[in-house]
């Protein structure tokens, strides 16, 4: 319930209370993760609307418009929140299934919901373990398809927590 919460503030800290800056500023955005800038394309109204507010002053149908922007975007909020507790749990069991269940390794899993894409460097330098065993636990990650590596070098490599990526840019690409 916390995290469900903490995505609605997400999603409502980027709206602006006047209706014809919120609709321009948000119209302009073309990648955005926040959930307006997917209501607002399905729903072009907004330019029209803000110009009638201007010119005369029907907040009305601006606050009944807003409001149910409010009520769509926390239902995506809440659809997140759930999909992400369930893509937790799913590779909680996961990494018992395969044996990879270290301390350790449970904790590079709830890191990556916080920092999706990692080295191993970072993962040895954060849990204060050698490189050595950062890099094995890394690769079993991998293996299990919990990590993907995104360079293709054989140094400096980055690993994408993608599935919870993926959750999260869910809808946003216009």
């Amino acid at each position: 319930m916390f995290l469900a919460y903490l995505l609605l503030l997400r999603y409502l800290s980027s709206w602006c209370v006047y209706p014809f800056h919120f609709c321009g500023r948000l119209t302009v955005a073309k990648q955005s993760t926040d959930g307006y800038t997917t209501y607002l394309p399905k729903h072009n109204f907004c330019l029209y609307l803000s110009g009638r507010v201007r010119n005369t002053g029907n907040y009305e149908q601006w606050v009944d418009f807003f409001l149910k922007g409010v009520v769509d975007i926390a239902g995506s909020a809440m659809d997140t929140a759930r999909q992400i507790l369930e893509l937790q749990s799913r590779h909680r069991r996961l990494l018992w299934e395969k044996k990879i269940s270290s301390p350790i390794a449970v904790g590079i899993l709830e890191q990556l919901f916080y920092t999706p894409v990692v080295s191993i460097g970072q993962t040895a330098d954060q849990f204060d373990i050698s490189y050595q065993a950062a890099s094995t636990i890394v690769a079993q990650l991998e293996k299990a398809g919990i990590l993907r590596e995104t360079t293709g070098k054989k140094r400096d490599k980055r690993f994408v927590y993608n599935d919870y990526l993926d959750i999260l840019t869910e809808g946003t690409k216009i």
